[in-house]
């Protein structure tokens, strides 16, 4: 029986909501994109009011969290040494770009479109819910990141899960 691995308790959002799928919208003329409906869903569910969306730092994508989420995001960079020049750097670097956004009445948000230019971003979205908030990718950029990885998933998976055959729907049958 699969059992998953205990999660480290260094990061604050770990363990909550539970934002999976991939939806693809597009992107309006003025830089909205619709929120799919099991978002929507958990969104008012969970009473999350208000959009927190930031440039991913390492890939080209966006990433978007509940304001709930951020919060405890804020709070880990609050308790950092502001005499510690790394941590003072990193705290920086992660608060020079973030835009809170609310849904309009249509379930739409906008994205910036510095945000937008830096993921590659013009017409289609594909978004890609990450359990504690999601991601929002060209989906041409995020085909060209899975295929940078070299190994087949289920490599992946008996690496940091241990669990490779305990998810045959995701098995090749090698």
């Amino acid at each position: 029986m699969f059992k998953f691995p205990k999660l480290s308790q260094k990061f604050p959002t770990q363990g909550k909501v539970m934002f999976t799928g991939s939806f693809k919208y597009s992107v309006d003329n003025k830089n909205r994109i619709s929120i799919p409906k099991k978002i929507r869903e958990l969104w008012e569910k969970e009473k999350f009011e208000t959009f927190i969306i930031v440039p991913h730092t390492s890939e080209k994508c966006i990433v978007v969290y509940p304001d709930k989420i951020y919060i405890e995001i804020l709070n880990f960079l609050n308790g950092l040494n502001p005499f510690d020049s790394e941590a003072a750097y990193l705290k920086r670097r992660m608060l020079e770009d973030v835009t809170a956004e609310k849904m309009d009445g249509q379930y739409r948000i906008r994205i910036p479109s510095e945000y937008l230019n830096r993921a590659n971003i013009n017409n289609e979205v594909i978004i890609l819910g990450q359990i504690s908030y999601f991601e929002v990718w060209n989906p041409e950029e995020y085909e060209k990141y899975k295929s940078s990885f070299e190994l087949p998933l289920e490599e992946y998976m008996k690496k940091y899960l241990n669990a490779g055959p305990s998810f045959p729907h995701l098995s090749s049958g090698k």
